[in-house]
């Protein structure tokens, strides 16, 4: 849709008391400034004389990406075209007419305007997943966030500990966040507690939480016993204790909620129509598999190919993309004459990608002549290198030859140390596994 499509071109700046908006009507040259309240009625009665002005016809609206509430309250109103706007794409836009870095929301709103007139073929409409997905988006997004909050808390509670029960973090187990580690604290806030404890009870207590190894147990009780406290002043001790109690307390309700969280994620993730595509990707856990399905949403037609979703989403998504068959190409592929490094069945090979070259030795090289290309497929035992000192045995003759010296032969004739991946095809899910950085996910 061109501009002269739109009754209206509205640019909306996001604010905490006000909103900001820039507006240019079709056929007109002046650009409209202003701003309004940020309250509900405010932002329905503004948008509603919008439409009374335009005359019911279609406005196209920018407004930067990240305000969720802001953004479906404009989708409320079906003439709107709600153009997304990255953060950083209007800041950088902004300071390459202001290198001063001045902003204000005035500004800002011309900015965003700017952008959607002469850049609206480089932004995206926004459009409505199903319900199913905005949902599981909200569980997810909500999930990571009480992790996150979790992950504060516990370093929060790693920190006073240190500060005058050092040996709680050896005696509590590894993480602070499990609750063999808050039931600990909760009966064993500090070093005195623990040491008058008998050694009976304190390996009762750690097989109650499940601690099988009597090697572990045997350590701890040890190390219990010839322990001595950081430091004596109650002055120090007593605060502490208190925070350790609070900071527990969080931790339980964290695992409780973030529990409950899971619990829905899983149902409804299981409820969704495409969550056995995302299920049956190579280490999609059931913690990954809602995140993957959540980012690419419902309309993979906006990644017609593999650079697409790699230009804006981390590198596991662009896995999940090239797993599922549908993303082409993602490189120009080998050069000639150059070796590929390819993964199967977790031993790489090399294989000549030009048929029919044989590297040939120059005049002064000797009599003897090299009769296998340097790229030709030896048994590397999972090593791409194609540089190995000593003979080297051919598997079609069964002959052995040494290669030639790398003061003999040309360097264009060398083989490379570097070779190159084979991206120009469409990774089966079964490589895919294999891949290195896939594990990070």
């Amino acid at each position: 849709m061109k501009n002269d499509d739109y009754a209206a071109l509205v640019a909306l700046d996001w604010g905490d008391k006000t909103h900001a908006f820039a507006r240019q009507i079709t056929g007109t040259d002046g650009i409209e400034r202003g701003a309004i309240e940020a309250t509900a009625e405010a932002l329905h009665a503004w948008l509603e004389q919008l439409r009374e002005t335009c005359g019911g016809r279609p406005v196209a609206l920018a407004i930067e990406a990240g305000r969720n509430a802001l953004l479906h309250a404009l989708l409320e109103h079906p003439w709107l075209t709600v153009y997304p706007v990255h953060p950083a794409t209007s800041a950088r836009f902004r300071k390459a007419f202001t290198p001063s870095g001045a902003k204000d929301d005035g500004p800002d709103a011309v900015v965003i305007l700017t952008l959607l007139r002469m850049h609206r073929d480089q932004l995206q409409p926004l459009t409505l997943d199903s319900p199913a997905t905005r949902e599981l988006a909200a569980l997810v997004a909500a999930r990571r966030s009480a992790v996150d909050q979790r992950t504060g808390t516990v370093n929060q509670l790693y920190s006073v500990l240190k500060s005058y029960f050092p040996q709680a973090l050896t005696l509590a187990g590894d993480d602070l966040a499990k609750p063999l580690a808050l039931a600990f604290l909760r009966r064993f806030p500090e070093l005195i507690t623990v040491q008058k404890a008998r050694p009976a009870t304190l390996s009762a207590f750690y097989r109650e939480h499940n601690v099988r190894s009597d090697e572990r147990i045997a350590a701890r009780l040890a190390l219990a016993a010839r322990a001595r406290p950081l430091i004596q002043d109650r002055a120090v001790i007593a605060p502490a204790l208190l925070e350790v109690a609070l900071l527990v307390d969080l931790l339980e309700v964290h695992a409780r909620h973030i529990a409950g969280l899971e619990t829905r994620i899983a149902e409804v993730f299981a409820a969704h129509p495409r969550a056995e595509l995302f299920a049956a990707l190579p280490g999609a856990g059931p913690k990954l598999a809602p995140r993957l399905l959540v980012a690419f949403g419902d309309s993979l037609e906006r990644y017609p190919n593999a650079p697409k979703p790699c230009k804006n989403m981390p590198v596991w998504l662009r896995c999940a993309k090239r797993a599922e068959g549908k993303a082409g190409p993602t490189g120009a592929g080998p050069r000639q004459n150059s070796c590929v490094k390819a993964s199967s069945n977790g031993q790489a090979r090399q294989s000549c990608i030009a048929t029919g070259l044989t590297p040939t030795t120059p005049s002064n090289a000797g009599p003897a002549k090299r009769t296998t290309p340097y790229c030709a497929p030896w048994p590397l035992n999972g090593s791409a290198s194609s540089g190995a000192a000593g003979t080297i045995k051919n598997p079609t003759t069964n002959s052995t030859t040494s290669p030639p010296s790398a003061a003999k032969v040309h360097p264009s004739q060398r083989p490379s140390r570097k070779p190159e991946k084979n991206l120009d095809r469409t990774t089966s899910a079964f490589e895919l596994r294999n891949w290195p950085y896939h594990t990070k996910c």
